[in-house]
């Protein structure tokens, strides 16, 4: 909000810009590495605080000698926000899918597990990592096996299916588990 001819050849401090020494640490960074810098910052304004964008650039005369450096900044605050509640959303999910103490799995549609929970680790004898990637039918034994085929035709119908399997634990063990299964939309693709 100041005339060209206010700003020209002055410094931030004599301009009164909020944390002097934040914008001069990016300036200094700059002229020593010659590189490109990127940071996030909350800064005031007039509606109250915004998240900022800062990329301060160097600046190269005709001679390809350093000569200066520029800074653009974006506001953000939206985008910002955002991450965070998308964050603490995927934290909380995270908790409560690891607190439950029935077996969660998502399976694509090909039979590949793509998450478990703890307890769906614990019910296998596998840790949930170990169990990613995994076909789901591998651990399906006896009579159970076929099932797979046939519950993924029925879910896909129907969007949910209830029936018993076989599973073969880690150490070897055969144990029977009660399955509910629906289908879901996961980061756009259809999931069971």
């Amino acid at each position: 909000g100041r005339e060209r001819a206010d700003v020209l050849g002055r410094t931030i401090r004599e301009l009164g810009v909020y944390y002097p020494d934040f914008f001069e640490g990016l300036d200094r960074e700059v002229v020593a590495t010659g590189q490109v810098v990127h940071r996030e910052a909350w800064m005031p304004s007039a509606q109250g605080p915004v998240r900022r964008l800062f990329t301060v650039s160097p600046v190269h005369g005709p001679d390809r000698a350093m000569s200066g450096v520029i800074t653009t900044a974006f506001d953000i605050t939206e985008r910002y926000l955002a991450e965070q509640r998308l964050r603490q959303s995927e934290e909380r999910f995270r908790l409560m899918f690891d607190s439950l103490t029935d077996g969660i799995w998502i399976i694509d549609l090909e039979g590949r597990v793509i998450q478990v929970n703890r307890a769906a680790g614990e019910m296998l004898g596998y840790s949930p990592e170990a169990m990613t990637g995994m076909f789901v039918g591998d651990t399906i034994v006896g009579s159970s096996a076929p099932i797979w085929d046939t519950r993924v035709s029925e879910l896909l119908e129907r969007g949910l299916a209830e029936f018993e399997t076989m599973q073969l634990r880690s150490d070897g063990t055969v144990v029977p588990i009660e399955v509910r299964a629906g289908t879901i939309e996961l980061e756009g693709r259809r999931v069971l």
